[in-house]
């Protein structure tokens, strides 16, 4: 099982990623509003509210445990490839 440095470790650039998707919404916004084309002030709304999901989704998966185990050795040896 990882240590309690690892986590802390993990938590810091998962909270930096977020970070950085909610900097560039911001800018992504802050440009949207100085757009005069209705169109492209549009996408550019839509993509800032795109990168706040990103954030919020980094942060959510920074909470999930996955851990994968080797399964067991049967002893019998393995298939080669052809």
């Amino acid at each position: 099982m990882p240590s309690l440095g690892f986590w802390l470790l993990l938590f810091e650039c998962v909270k930096r990623y977020a970070d950085q998707y909610r900097i560039k919404a911001a800018m992504l916004a802050a440009e949207a509003r100085d757009e005069t084309h209705a169109a492209i002030r549009t996408d550019l709304f839509r993509m800032s509210q795109w990168y706040l999901r990103l954030a919020d989704q980094a942060v959510k998966n920074s909470h999930l445990d996955v851990y994968y185990e080797t399964p067991p050795s049967t002893g019998k040896p393995s298939a080669s490839p052809a």
